[in-house]
């Protein structure tokens, strides 16, 4: 009669309830599928999930060590803690589940690199887990999604899209961009690293404030530094604002093939890039040229010039030009040709060539640049 008066017979509710106490959890008799508990050693409520006793607050934990490649099925435990020696596959499933279903794989294993956890399902593969890191993927009811690391994107506004990274408050590294640091912008390939720093377009930019002008190949390094040519690579040589730097050290590289005599060579290869000079540039310039037709044919010169652009052309002095190595005497030659009409210095191929010859070059130029108007 005491139960009865716990039940309201006709609402169809038992009036506080309780249900079995103990310290540790029940084994005899077999425990069965949904069975609950209160486990009074631990404060917790626990159910039998037809494997194992799971907290009703936790959820159930698979902890093992993969000596062979393992497939997950809808009814495994949720939070897989895994190790492995070798590199293993875990495949997870794509029927039996409800959606939101979830599971969260760690890989627990030493940090070594041949020892990671390939992550897939029948139709793709989804990452590859090294050691001590975690990837959890949920049900949508036709695939699985997960926390995808293609974009990385931390601080207000960072943007890093398309395999981008954005670290740092209105950071862009869209399109395949890499960028650290406030208002830095590395998008379309590029690198920044440094506050206001731009690199885009293929080209690194690292300090504060630092600017390649989108240059493809250029390379702006240290605070203020400002690459303004094709491939470039520039140091500041006064902390001064990029756009007003009195002094820069520079680096320029040329590359090209050609069978042709009077043909340029262009700045990194790229057709249209040449040595432009900028109004009020005083340039002293160190280059090394090499001309390569085959194994055996081969011509090297060192050329020094001075370049100065006021504000008119450029008044271009050549101060050495020396064949360095010429093992077969060949009539292969370069010059500095002085573009007066586009204020160009441009690297162009003369005498005789033997056929389709590779020419490069690279020079070394300290740039000093009159800001004074007056």
């Amino acid at each position: 009669m005491k139960i009865l008066s716990d039940i309201e017979v006709n609402q169809n509710i038992l009036k506080q309830p309780r249900i079995d106490v103990r310290a540790s959890a029940p084994t005899s008799p077999a425990p069965q599928e949904a069975q609950m508990y209160y486990n009074s050693a631990e404060k917790v409520l626990k159910y039998y999930n037809g494997t194992q006793w799971v907290s009703w607050a936790n959820e159930a934990v698979n902890v093992q060590f993969l000596s062979a490649n393992k497939t997950l099925t809808a009814s495994d435990p949720p939070i897989q803690i895994l190790s492995t020696s070798l590199v293993r596959t875990v495949t997870l499933p794509i029927t039996g589940l409800t959606t939101g279903q979830k599971f969260v794989i760690f890989h627990n294993g030493t940090d070594l690199g041949n020892q990671y956890i390939i992550v897939r399902d029948v139709n793709r593969t989804y990452s590859n887990l090294y050691s001590q890191a975690r990837i959890e993927f949920r049900w949508d009811g036709t695939k699985w999604l997960f926390d995808n690391k293609d974009n990385i994107n931390i601080g207000v506004n960072a943007q890093g899209s398309n395999m981008g990274i954005a670290i740092g408050p209105n950071a862009n590294g869209n399109l395949h961009g890499t960028t650290i640091g406030l208002n830095a912008n590395g998008s379309i390939n590029g690198f920044a690293g440094g506050s206001f720093a731009n690199g885009t377009n293929s080209s690194a930019a690292i300090g504060y404030t630092a600017i390649t002008n989108s240059k493809q190949g250029a390379i702006a390094c240290g605070p203020y530094a400002n690459a303004i040519r094709v491939g470039e690579f520039a140091l500041s040589g006064d902390l001064t604002s990029s756009f007003d730097n009195n002094t820069r050290f520079t680096i320029l590289r040329w590359h090209g093939r050609t069978s042709m005599s009077g043909d340029n060579i262009y700045l990194n290869g790229e057709v249209g890039n040449s040595f432009n000079v900028l109004r009020r540039h005083l340039i002293s310039c160190d280059m090394r040229v090499h001309a390569m037709f085959s194994a055996s044919v081969v011509k090297a010169w060192r050329i020094r010039f001075i370049a100065h652009r006021g504000d008119g052309n450029i008044t271009l002095t050549m101060k050495e030009k020396t064949v360095e190595y010429d093992p077969t005497s060949s009539a292969i030659d370069v010059t500095i040709y002085n573009d007066t009409a586009y204020h160009l210095l441009l690297l162009k191929t003369s005498g005789t060539l033997p056929g389709n010859t590779l020419f490069t070059a690279y020079s070394i130029n300290l740039e000093t640049k009159l800001l004074s108007l007056d």
